[in-house]
């Protein structure tokens, strides 16, 4: 059995986190509300969750998806500025979180990094920078926990994994 995460994990774990998160906003041009063109401009679905975060009306099924905007606008200023801080805080902590899981499981913090860059450099997580009025960051952390729990049920999986070998090694 692996023992648990140490505090030192937890430091590297959210240095980690920041520097990817920084990557992700120095490299991706997000939209805004005055965007120079159709690409740099709010999307239909981001005006929506916009529109919420300001105690507006929204259109079916966006108006079922509650939490995000009521966090947003929960915080000081704009709609907009408020569901950017909740999508970056939730980009944050899924980074924290999927670190912290794979070190909890043996992985070594290189591959811990490696997993997490190669997540991180795919199209689709570089939409999240790119679009950050949407609900999309916020549910990643749901993966997280299942990933968390899943893994403590399946040990001879990961100790396997771990090995570079199948299920149950």
């Amino acid at each position: 059995m692996t023992p648990g995460p140490t505090v030192s994990d937890y430091v590297w774990s959210g240095a980690m986190a920041g520097a990817a998160l920084a990557i992700g906003l120095l490299l991706v041009t997000a939209r805004t509300e005055d965007g120079q063109n159709p690409w740099l401009a709010l999307s239909p679905d981001g005006r929506q969750y916009v529109a919420m975060a300001e105690h507006r009306d929204a259109a079916p099924p966006f108006a079922y998806r509650r939490v995000m905007p009521y966090l947003a606008s929960l915080l000081p200023g704009r709609a907009t500025t408020g569901l950017r801080l909740v999508s970056y805080a939730s980009l944050f902590s899924t980074y924290v979180a999927a670190l912290v899981l794979l070190r909890s499981r043996g992985f070594s913090r290189p591959v811990s990094l490696l997993a997490l860059s190669c997540v991180f450099a795919s199209t689709n997580h570089l939409l999240l920078y790119q679009n950050p009025h949407l609900l999309e960051a916020f549910a990643l952390l749901l993966p997280d926990a299942h990933d968390a729990r899943a893994a403590r049920a399946t040990p001879g999986l990961v100790r396997g994994l771990r090995r570079g070998r199948g299920p149950g090694a």
